[in-house]
């Protein structure tokens, strides 16, 4: 038994044998780089259907954001790993980054930052996020417990309590540490100044989180993993001023590359409305919202999601189906509606057509409800 912890403990100290990219300092590193970026593309493409979907409605806004981040990342500290930038279709305003450097934004965040800098300060951060490791750290820090407590479960003969063997997937769970965020913020800044970007633009970024620190919107999204502190807004003036002055802030620019969010922000007020509405379980109003949003911006998939649901509540079927087949011919890269759809067809009893909705939303995110509903068809 004492061979087996020792064999354990060798195990970890060699991969701890390992200098962080960014930071330089020694650490642990259980998960190599190929491991990092196969993971990242496994889960981007889920995650980003699981918040939202890619917001393809102005495929220009994606291009940009990706231009800017992909500008960012030429001159980081990991310039080899496969970046990959979109904009995510929620009004919740986040960003997050996946192991990888497979990063995400939130339409409803873009419509808050004023210029092109505060959009560098935000992918700033999340790259580095990705290039320091920080959410291979936190698996890391997951699989050594579990290495850890596998051990003295079998040095005890099995008899480690049963709740600290989830404690690694709790870990995997959490948030960023406040060191984490620290590091993101410094070496942010200095991502910044190297692709030509004023980073006093991650100072006013800052003020803006503080200003919204009360805001449940922010709350729900960014400020859940990524707390604002008045802490933070020092630290980011005191490595501004360590920093050469100016710098492209870009306000024109941004403003112009994002003024269809911005015109469309109206109308997706009536969408949060009516998916608020929905889950209250009052269809008639989701209807009603979802109409009014609709009048202003047609051609958004999840007014006709929203509302097909609602619909579907309360026995309207076949305009119901219309409306599911209206929000797949708008976006039929986003799963919901194949979902909502094929469900629907599997409660009429048209199950060839509902296999092929749910295998197809499945596809592009594989929930529960589809998969389920699967196993369950006649055949």
């Amino acid at each position: 038994m004492i061979k087996k912890i020792l064999i354990i403990c060798a195990f970890v100290a060699l991969a701890a044998c390992a200098r962080n990219p960014v930071t330089g300092e020694n650490e642990l590193h259980l998960i190599s780089q190929d491991q990092e970026v196969q993971m990242g593309e496994e889960q981007y493409p889920y995650m980003v259907q699981a918040q939202g979907g890619s917001y393809v409605l102005y495929p220009n806004v994606d291009s940009y954001v990706n231009a800017v981040g992909q500008k960012l990342a030429r001159v980081s500290d990991r310039p080899d790993l496969p970046y990959d930038f979109t904009v995510i279709n929620d009004s919740v305003p986040n960003a997050w980054a996946l192991p990888g450097g497979k990063i995400a934004i939130n339409r409803g965040l873009l419509v808050h930052l004023e210029n092109e800098a505060e959009l560098a300060a935000v992918l700033a951060h999340e790259i580095v996020h990705a290039a320091a490791r920080h959410t291979a750290q936190q698996l890391e820090q997951g699989m050594l417990i579990n290495i850890g407590i596998a051990g003295i479960a079998q040095s005890t003969q099995g008899t480690a309590p049963s709740g600290l063997l989830d404690m690694g997937g709790n870990l995997i769970q959490m948030n960023y540490s406040r060191s984490a965020e620290s590091e993101a913020d410094h070496y942010g800044m200095i991502y910044m100044q190297r692709a030509g970007y004023d980073p006093e633009a991650a100072v006013t970024l800052q003020e803006l989180f503080m200003k919204f620190s009360g805001s449940s919107a922010f709350s729900a999204g960014l400020f859940a993993s990524h707390p604002a502190s008045a802490q933070r807004v020092e630290d980011n003036k005191k490595m501004a001023a360590q920093l050469e002055k100016g710098g492209f802030l870009g306000e024109e620019q941004y403003k112009r590359n994002i003024a269809s969010v911005v015109e469309a922000e109206p109308a997706y007020e009536y969408l949060d409305k009516a998916f608020k509405a929905y889950s209250n379980k009052n269809y008639s109003e989701a209807i009603r919202y979802s109409d009014q949003g609709i009048a202003k911006l047609p051609i958004e998939a999840k007014f006709y999601i929203v509302r097909g649901a609602a619909k579907d509540r309360i026995n309207q079927n076949d305009t119901a189906k219309q409306d599911y087949t209206k929000a797949i011919s708008l976006d039929p890269t986003y799963y919901l509606g194949y979902l909502q759809r094929g469900m629907l067809y599997r409660e009429t009893g048209q199950y060839k057509k509902a296999k092929s909705d749910l295998t197809a939303s499945a596809r592009l995110l594989p929930t529960s409800t589809a998969i389920n509903a699967l196993k369950a068809m006649p055949r």
